[in-house]
């Protein structure tokens, strides 16, 4: 490869490695334009996308620093309008210190490995369902058993987790029709509002418990901010769509960074 390649194009989206490593071979910080029309640089070698990330003097959050911003044209489509965009992915420091903070009080390492025998106990169940017949692996595993974990560990009854899924799998599909990713989203965070409430009233040993309890004692968490946190955490869960073969990620895969140009 001589030429620049094309970015964001199936041939990119279906195998974007050669692209990675032209780019980091030739063009390091690549200025280019994004699906969505914004205009960025790419920045594909290591050392430099970790020095990038860690110097203050760039920020996460677009709709303060970033003067073409418009809502839907960056970060997860629908997260503005529903009121879910102030999560870790979008602010900078005081408020990604103070959050950060809070995650790290409800989100601890041993809550984590005391998790791990439902987890395991998750996927069995999950593997036992198969049938004699051929599945498909994504949808019978690979996609449920993020979902039911972060369902279990936010404390969504189980009763609810059916439809939670549903939307989660709506969020993810970016073949559907124009828009139903953004319902998705809206849908979801419609839903954890009212979980938010109910937990006020029930406190348990769940992670959104823990947020809110965390928040009632001294440490100011919004509402939009607890709804925030847990959208994120089930968001980060899974990074391909529910159906496959063909990925249709509209976006690079990880291991490089976009900047936005002012």
């Amino acid at each position: 490869m001589t030429q620049p390649p094309t970015l964001f194009d199936r041939a990119f989206i279906d195998d974007p490695y050669p692209a990675y490593a032209w780019l980091r071979e030739n063009s390091p910080v690549h200025r280019t334009r994004l699906p969505n029309g914004v205009e960025a640089y790419l920045v594909t070698r290591y050392d430099d996308v970790k020095a990038l990330l860690a110097d203050p003097r760039l920020s996460k959050n677009a709709a303060a620093s970033y003067p073409g911003w418009q809502p839907g044209r960056t970060g997860i489509p629908g997260e503005h309008r529903s009121g879910i965009a102030a999560h870790l992915l979008n602010l900078d420091p005081p408020d990604h210190t103070r959050l950060r903070r809070l995650v790290s009080k409800a989100f601890t390492p041993r809550r984590v490995a005391d998790f791990e025998p439902r987890v395991v106990e998750i996927a069995d169940r999950l593997l036992d369902d198969f049938g004699p017949d051929p599945v498909d692996l994504i949808r019978a595993y690979a996609f449920p058993l993020p979902v039911v974990v972060i369902c279990e560990l936010l404390g969504v009854p189980r009763d609810d987790q059916a439809i939670f899924h549903e939307w989660a799998a709506g969020m993810m599909d970016r073949t559907g029709p124009r828009g139903g990713v953004g319902r998705s989203v809206k849908r979801i965070r419609g839903y954890l509002k009212e979980l938010i409430h109910k937990k006020r009233g029930d406190l348990s040993d769940d992670l959104l418990s823990a947020l809110v309890r965390a928040s009632d004692h001294g440490e100011h968490l919004t509402e939009d901010e607890a709804a925030a946190m847990a959208f994120i955490l089930l968001f980060a869960g899974f990074e391909r769509p529910v159906r496959p073969p063909e990925p249709r990620m509209p976006y690079p895969r990880p291991s490089m960074a976009a900047l936005q140009i002012p």
